[in-house]
């Protein structure tokens, strides 16, 4: 099957549509915008470079084999404010990508244009999965992904946060195996590293690590070079999924890291294993994937 629609795609506020030659201006505004670019994998670019990468784009309205990519303009009130990409990785897997300009972000467009680009994919091509990255410090992209229904997977290429979403809407119903009783976590000596996160301040040279005790109080931890003075983790197992809860303050300014995390699915041939959390420091949520320590 060709992957392609009926164009325009129309959301509340947007179109979705091929690209033409008049698109080049409203796209050098933030192609050539460093502030925008800077989570890109192109770098800046001048009109000659727009021009040239918008001319490979006009071909690009329809996937027919794995590695194709559907690139659509993003249009509010004529004028294109971002663009959307739909990448076919095989008949019924896809990735996902999108930019917008600065003036256009904040106002919930990333998320309307990519909602219904993956309710259109998944019915039109039955799509049952579909992949996203995003560079780490770009928290605002992870969002997005979230409330998209995509959850973090371990990614193969740190620092970059890898995400995945699966069909909202199957085509068969799977059985579900009957649940599991839920088990305590053995915390003795439990000890987790950071591996990548969204929190900008999260570095490999100064790891994040915690050592837990079985009652849950922490041993000692770092966060980034700075101490964690006070901590806590509660945890159970489901279904052979590790659930926690954790809170932990931080000497430097005595702020509270306060959050939860759920262990990823996949098995690992190290035989280790992987969280991928969701936690709040100083108003701001991030994500983040751990490995354990043996």
């Amino acid at each position: 099957m060709i992957w392609t629609f009926d164009y325009p795609l129309r959301t509340e506020r947007l179109l979705l549509r091929p690209h033409t030659l008049d698109d080049l201006d409203d796209l050098l505004l933030f192609h050539g915008d460093p502030d925008v670019t800077r989570y890109i994998p192109w770098p800046v670019r001048d009109r000659a470079a727009t021009l040239a990468a918008l001319t490979a784009k006009l071909q690009q309205t329809d996937a027919r084999t794995a590695g194709d990519w559907i690139v659509l303009a993003i249009e509010e009130a004529g004028t294109v404010i971002g663009e959307i990409l739909l990448k076919r990785t095989s008949d019924t897997t896809a990735e996902l990508g999108y930019v917008l300009a600065a003036s256009a972000q904040g106002r919930g467009l990333a998320t309307e244009a990519a909602g219904h680009l993956l309710q259109a994919a998944e019915r039109r091509f039955g799509v049952t999965a579909v992949e996203a990255v995003v560079e780490a410090p770009n928290a605002a992209s992870a969002r997005v992904l979230n409330r998209l229904g995509f959850t973090p997977t371990v990614s193969a290429h740190p620092p970059l946060l890898s995400f995945r979403r699966l069909s909202l809407a199957p085509k068969e119903p799977v059985p579900m195996p009957a649940p599991a009783a839920d088990r305590p976590l053995q915390l003795d000596g439990l000890s987790f590293h950071m591996i990548s996160s969204t929190a900008s301040d999260v570095s490999a040279e100064a790891p994040t690590r915690f050592l837990y005790r079985q009652d849950g109080t922490l041993v000692w931890g770092d966060y980034t070079g700075d101490t964690v003075t006070q901590g806590r983790m509660v945890g159970r197992i489901v279904d052979d999924r590790i659930e926690i809860s954790f809170a932990h303050a931080l000497v430097a300014d005595g702020s509270v890291v306060m959050g939860s995390a759920v262990s990823v699915a996949e098995v690992r041939d190290d035989g280790l294993v992987y969280l991928v959390e969701e936690f709040e420091k100083n108003g701001q949520t991030h994500q983040s994937v751990c490995v354990q320590v043996v």
